[in-house]
């Protein structure tokens, strides 16, 4: 092996060694990730919320459209039998 890529390679070696000796992984891809996974979760818990805002919404308006209609009617009622 020619002796200049002998150098390198061991020096490349030396690199990875102190490398992987520091970081147990690579910090930024996987931290990355975790912000990613975070923040979808923090979306989805959203949407989840708003989704069970919806629902109560719809049923307090079909409620109250419910309670207008009996109104209503017993308002009808009462003119005709005047």
């Amino acid at each position: 092996m020619d002796d200049d890529i002998k150098d390198k390679l061991v020096e490349y070696l030396k690199v990875m060694t102190w490398y992987h000796s520091e970081k147990k992984e690579p910090t930024g891809l996987f931290a990355t990730i975790g912000h990613i996974e975070t923040t979808l979760s923090s979306l989805n818990r959203n949407l989840e919320n708003a989704n069970n805002s919806s629902t109560k919404l719809s049923a307090a308006l079909n409620w109250l459209t419910g309670v207008l209609a009996i109104a209503a009617i017993a308002q009808v009622v009462v003119t005709l039998l005047k």
